[in-house]
């Protein structure tokens, strides 16, 4: 919302663009190194002195690197399709990408630590210091690169005062190159799998770029901000639902998924079609007017979201089996499918036809996952899955629907189709053999 009050929908495309970039670049560079340290500081494998030191040598040094091989590869693009980018941009991404590292070090050795505590209140500090920051920086200049200079101050602010305590206690531990060369292949599916997530993720706000205006492109930056903040406890959920999964048999395991997800699918449906009807109110009073013509993509994007946890719910299920690499081609496949039909649909059909794109690649992703999970889950939990995916998107085009009827009417209709809703959700959570197939009384006395 800040962002949205202080900032025009093309400035804030830039800077969306700008913050993608230099996460990109972070991932890149990262190596997967952060993710392996966590667990080897964690395990006692390695000292936090010894991480300490290659997060601050080792990465900052490949966060340059993959710059300047990105900068040669802008080069020849401008070179061969005539693109015009301007240094400064180019320089203020470098710097929010190490002000991002930095940040990231201390969150990585806080949580190999255990220090739990702590690593909540650096995100905590982040998001004020941030905050603070921006609201400072645009004050004086409302540009995209006060913007960005206040979101790189931020993390480098918190970052130091997060590596201080670290440091102090630990020191800094001389690491021989062939350790360092060692642990980089050792995280390699680590960073493959976080490059794939970051295309499935964040990357999408670059692809917005290459087929959708710079203001469509601000919009849906700030559509996609509020969709994640809509669906946030899903993401609280998942982590905790691979120890519930890790230790559980088929069975148990079946109805839990199940469960989770009409609950999730049920929650989602019902408060698209409860708050359908005066979105376009709320979003005009908190972000103005443009915003409020544009609500269809918050209704999209949520939607989108909710299909996202269901395959992603399967990933959980296949890793907690065991089977580690089915979750990496499930994002391959939603990755690839996703990027090809968001840029060909997007190019032909704006905004619009990008998340139908971005929508058909996660169901494809689904359907995967529902082939991969066939050992690992009974037939009614996978055709929950589908079921839950199939409602939100149901409730999508209702509540799409709701948007251009009068405000009292959609109220109205609203409520009932919840009502319905939750009555049929409530109706399968107390009936644990929904959808069983029946089996015949020979059938029975045979088995």
């Amino acid at each position: 919302m800040l962002y949205a009050r202080l900032l025009a929908p093309a400035q804030i495309g830039h800077f969306a663009i700008a913050v993608a970039a230099a996460t990109g670049i972070v991932v890149v560079a990262d190596g997967g190194l952060q993710l392996f340290l966590t667990r080897a500081i964690a395990r006692k494998e390695t000292g936090p002195g010894a991480g300490s030191s290659v997060l601050l040598v080792v990465l900052p040094a490949n966060v340059l690197l993959v710059w300047l091989v990105a900068m040669a590869g802008l080069a020849v693009l401008s070179s061969i399709w005539g693109l015009s980018i301007a240094p400064n941009t180019l320089l203020l991404v470098l710097e929010l990408a190490l002000s991002l590292v930095l940040y990231q070090a201390g969150l990585t050795l806080y949580q190999g630590l255990g220090w739990f505590r702590g690593r909540a209140a650096l995100l905590v500090w982040n998001g004020v210091a941030t905050m603070v920051a921006t609201v400072a920086a645009l004050t004086v200049e409302r540009s995209v690169s006060a913007a960005v200079y206040a979101t790189a101050v931020a993390y480098f602010a918190v970052g130091v005062a997060a590596l201080v305590p670290v440091l102090r206690r630990y020191g800094l531990v001389r690491v021989p190159v062939s350790d360092v060369r060692h642990w980089f292949r050792c995280a390699r599916g680590l960073w493959l799998n976080a490059c794939l997530g970051y295309v499935t993720s964040s990357a999408d706000v670059l692809l917005a770029a290459l087929v959708l205006p710079i203001g469509v492109v601000g919009l849906y930056q700030v559509f996609k901000k509020l969709a994640l903040v809509a669906l946030s406890p899903l993401s609280v959920v998942l982590p905790l639902v691979y120890a519930h999964l890790a230790p559980a048999d088929r069975s148990s395991r079946s109805s839990f998924v199940r469960r989770l997800e009409i609950a999730s699918a049920g929650a989602i449906a019902l408060g698209l079609l409860i708050a359908a009807p005066y979105l376009r109110a709320i979003i005009g009073a908190l972000f103005g007017t443009i915003y409020a013509h544009h609500v269809p993509i918050l209704l999209a994007l949520v939607a989108i979201g909710a299909v996202q946890f269901s395959h992603n719910l399967l990933g959980y299920v296949c890793a907690a089996a065991g089977e580690f690499y089915r979750p990496l081609w499930m994002n391959v496949c939603v990755a690839g499918s996703g990027t090809v039909l968001a840029l060909g649909l997007g190019s032909e059909m704006g905004v619009y036809g990008f998340l139908v794109g971005l929508a058909v690649g996660n169901m494809l992703g689904l359907v995967l996952g529902l082939a991969f999970t066939s050992r690992l889950l009974d037939r009614r939990a996978r055709l929950a899955a589908l079921v839950a995916a199939a409602s939100v998107l149901a409730a999508t085009t209702i509540a799409y629907a709701l948007f251009w009827v009068p405000l009292m009417l959609g109220a109205v209709i609203g409520a009932a189709s919840a009502a319905a809703g939750a009555a049929i959700v409530g109706r399968l959570l107390g009936r644990p053999g929904w959808l069983a197939r029946k089996t015949s009384p020979i059938a029975a006395r045979t088995s």
